[in-house]
């Protein structure tokens, strides 16, 4: 049995928009042709992986190219839309510089009246702290620790106040009742700033005491040689962790309670006659419990680690 060879024959056959593409006698496009071994045609979809491979590097061939504009819609697509995103485009929107200029002095005047209250009642001595015969050296701890919460809160809360007043009143229109209040209530801050800021506090000394201490009983260790001191050394250290543990817990949860009380509610109501301003400043009482715990942890890692290598050198 003979067969018949077909003679591939090519012709142009014109496409829209002025293209020719080139196919065969029988009508199917050149590029479609099967060859022989060739593999079987992908099924739609498990191209899906390499495709997108494929585009990210077409991003790194199109940051190269002269078009500023292509090549940063490209590298956005690198980063996926979240939520900040999303609220900077919520605030970018918002074209008045007060959400609610009329209720804005009244909601200003209310933050201020709160800020001086916490500023004198935030740093006092604690009347809840029950720790039996230390109680007053206790009290004593706990206030130190609460006064480097809310001092420092205090002095972030201003500062972030007098950076919001004076964007929005450069972003205001001159001689708006917008741009009046904003313009008074900048300068009334300014004017506040350096005592308040110069009363914040700073990290007391004993919260980083357990390097110092962990210092003391290596030399203790070089000096004496001796099982008996490194035990009493471990358990002297063990029971200032703990007992710096409670205070700072204590310190944060009172610091956490009298910023609810004074500041919490007023700075809601404040942002929100100002409009598309994001969250105000958070406290520190929550880094001060992440410090405890970490505290704590070395407590129970540390003091074990002593005793153990004490009884090997005994």
């Amino acid at each position: 049995m003979t067969t018949r060879r077909r003679a591939r024959t090519w012709a142009a056959v014109p496409v829209c928009c002025g293209t020719l593409r080139v196919v065969t006698a029988d009508g199917h496009p050149a590029s479609e042709q099967p060859s022989a071994g060739a593999p079987a045609k992908e099924a739609p979809g498990e191209r899906f992986i390499l495709d997108q491979l494929t585009e990210r590097l077409d991003t790194l061939r199109l940051l190269r190219e002269d078009d500023p504009h292509r090549a940063d819609v490209m590298l956005e697509q690198f980063g996926a839309a979240g939520r900040v995103e999303s609220e900077m485009l919520t605030q970018l929107g918002q074209r008045p510089s007060l959400h609610l200029p009329d209720r804005f002095p009244e909601a200003h005047r209310t933050v201020m009246r709160a800020i001086e209250v916490f500023d004198r009642n935030g740093a006092r001595v604690p009347s809840s702290v029950r720790a039996g015969f230390l109680t007053p050296l206790a009290s004593r701890l706990v206030q130190v620790l609460v006064a480097v919460v809310v001092r420092s809160y205090q002095r972030s809360v201003i500062g972030h106040l007098r950076r919001m007043y004076a964007l929005r009143e450069a972003n205001s229109v001159p001689g708006s009742a917008a741009y009046r209040a904003l313009t008074l209530a900048r300068r009334q801050l300014d004017r506040v700033t350096e005592d308040l800021s110069r009363r914040a506090g700073g990290l007391p000394a004993f919260l980083v005491g357990g390097a110092a201490f962990s210092l003391l009983s290596s030399t203790v260790q070089e000096v004496t040689r001796s099982a008996l001191v490194l035990v009493v050394v471990a358990l002297v250290t063990a029971a200032l962790a703990v007992a710096a543990f409670w205070c700072v817990i204590t310190a944060a949860a009172i610091a956490r309670r009298r910023t609810r009380i004074a500041l919490d509610t007023p700075l809601r109501a404040l942002y929100a006659t100002i409009g598309a301003a994001g969250d105000p400043p958070r406290d520190r009482s929550r880094d001060f419990v992440v410090y405890a715990v970490i505290l704590l942890a070395l407590a129970w890692v540390v003091v074990p680690a002593a005793v153990a290598y004490a009884l090997n050198v005994a």
